[in-house]
């Protein structure tokens, strides 16, 4: 903890003190220690330190796993406390605590975060309208938040100024903080409400002047779960006010007029985080690990249960995930009155308005996946579709290969990749060769060789269709092999076979196996060699001139060689 010092005015913008001359103590630091400060800057008096026992007490008999999910809009309750002198003079302007709202929903709302005031009430009482705790001590903040405390919203205490601090929330995950009624629309509520939603401060045991500092932060990476904010996507932050050794003088901040982290040593902290020490002109964001953070937070504590509301006028885009070659209408709903509209570069925007719009593909030949984006002031909704019939393909890089075993009746599976699917999807397969069944089962191919007599290869093709219609066939050409057992398997596949034009010769191995030349001949049914040469990892043989008819394929790659018939239509 920072001594008594420390905690003295040093949150100040040069521009402030111009404007608020009358906090002369303020002028008189800056005067008398040759602050170089020159940016506002703020420090928040809550503990970055928990108690994780404590916290335990707090969780709630039944997890809410539907605040997870990020799409998911929390609405939160917050109740305004005004704290007035004994006789009701002083006290934060009731008018602007709408802008306190709006600054809480410009934060938060990227994350369908949002906030619904249930009004405010006077506190008039000399003692709380300056909090005077220094050091350690937290006697006067301690009494005032239990004073009028509503156990159902955050409950925001306006005080006319604290001694030690901009703001502060009682504790980590909790439902009260107070703050200086000059700060309270400015970032400096937004970090303490995020304290209330169980976010640490960035530089969370990294800082050399914070009490239990434990300079655990990865300089070349991100924040884990034991350090900093314990938020993964969190860079490291060795904490961007600069004290002299004794931590008693601040000597400047660690970032420059344009956010710019200065302070070297191989940090490259987010200056725009929120729960950062940067200065407030600089806090922009939340990161999506915070975020996540903040929703295990609701899904699991009771304190934080207690604050959720329906009041708030959430913003929700609805529309189909699937767009055929007709126009597609997709509505918002709470989406104020200045919401304007983006699609991805294969729509196109028929009409739009504050409710709603009206797309269609730029052609009828679009297959693909796109976009449509409804962009509010604090947000952006977004609807991801996909447009056209189905897209069906398999990964290059599979082993297709299967195994004909006269001792096992297992069938061979074989997969399906497809994208554009939905509750209409349905699929057709065709064989090519004879000798096997093949069907579908989910998203694979399922195929039966019959017991037949082993042979090189099978062939069949397959396609999807969505309420849009039939995607083109899909076609595979799939070695069989004699034996179940890995080691028989061949490692090249050949396919068409028959062929009349070209044949096909894939490796079933890794780049790194086929550096070396891979070499192949080809003899017609008398031994005698036809064509020969080397293969990378797909090559294709011009098979035109052949003449029709059966042939062998030999390929040596290391000690092994392998034999593949093929056949020329």
């Amino acid at each position: 903890m920072l001594n008594a010092y420390i905690y003295s005015k040093y949150k100040f913008h040069i521009h402030d003190l111009i404007e608020n001359y009358m906090k002369s103590k303020l002028l008189l630091l800056f005067f008398f220690f040759g602050f170089r400060l020159i940016m506002f800057g703020q420090i928040c008096g809550t503990s970055s330190y928990s108690n994780e026992s404590q916290l335990q007490k707090l969780k709630s008999q039944k997890s809410n796993n539907q605040y997870l999910a990020s799409s998911t809009g929390i609405c939160v309750n917050v109740n305004f406390l005004i704290v007035r002198q004994s006789n009701g003079s002083g006290g934060f302007n009731i008018s602007n605590l709408d802008n306190i709202i709006t600054k809480l929903n410009e934060s938060f709302n990227e994350h369908r975060i949002y906030f619904n005031s249930i009004g405010h009430d006077f506190i008039d009482n000399s003692t709380y309208y300056n909090i005077d705790d220094t050091g350690n001590s937290t006697t006067e903040f301690d009494a005032l938040v239990q004073i009028k405390n509503n156990p159902n919203a955050i409950n925001i205490y306006l005080v006319n100024n604290a001694v030690s601090y901009a703001g502060r929330a009682n504790g980590i995950l909790s439902q009260a903080l107070v703050i200086e009624n000059f700060y309270a629309t400015s970032q400096v509520i937004a970090h303490e409400v995020g304290h209330c939603f169980n976010l640490y401060h960035t530089h969370r045991g990294t800082w050399q002047c914070e009490s239990n500092s434990s300079t655990c932060a990865e300089i070349d990476g991100v924040n884990n779960a034991t350090c900093g904010d314990k938020v993964v996507d969190t860079p490291a932050d060795p904490g961007l006010l600069a004290f002299d050794s004794t931590c008693n003088v601040i000597l400047n901040y660690l970032v420059d007029s344009s956010c710019n982290y200065i302070g070297g040593n191989g940090f490259n902290p987010d200056t725009n985080n929120i729960m950062s020490y940067a200065p407030v002109s600089c806090l922009e964001h939340f990161t999506s690990g915070q975020n996540n953070r903040m929703r295990q937070a609701f899904a699991s504590y009771s304190v934080l249960q207690n604050v959720i509301s329906t009041s708030c006028s959430i913003p929700e885009f609805t529309g189909p995930d699937l767009i055929c070659n007709t126009d597609t209408v997709f509505s918002l709903q709470n989406g104020g009155t200045s919401v304007t509209w983006q699609v991805s570069s294969n729509l196109q925007i028929l009409s739009s308005s504050n409710t709603g719009i009206t797309v269609k593909p730029i052609n009828n030949t679009i297959i693909g996946s796109g976009y449509i984006k409804a962009v509010l002031p604090y947000e952006t909704l977004q609807k991801d579709v996909w447009i056209g019939t189905p897209l069906i393909d398999y990964d290059i890089n599979e082993n297709f290969t299967i195994c004909r075993d006269i001792n096992s009746t297992s069938n061979n599976f074989l997969p399906v990749f497809i994208q554009g699917m939905d509750v209409s999807t349905t699929w057709e397969v065709q064989r090519i060769t004879n000798n096997h069944n093949v069907s579908m089962q989910g998203s694979e191919v399922l195929v039966s060789l019959n017991y037949a007599p082993p042979y090189n290869y099978i062939a069949f093709k397959v396609r999807a269709s969505n309420a849009c219609g039939f995607s083109n066939w899909l076609q595979y050409y799939v070695e069989v092999v004699d034996s179940c057992e890995s080691e028989n398997y061949n490692r090249f596949i050949v396919y068409p076979n028959p062929a009349s034009d070209i044949i096909n010769i894939r490796a079933k191995m890794s780049k790194e196996e086929i550096i070396d030349p891979i070499s192949y001949q080809i003899y017609d049914l008398n031994g005698i060699v036809i064509e020969n040469g080397d293969l990378r990892k797909q090559s294709i043989i011009d098979v035109s001139n052949y003449k029709k008819g059966s042939f062998i394929l030999k390929i040596d790659k290391d000690i092994k060689s392998e034999i593949h018939k093929i056949i020329i239509k």
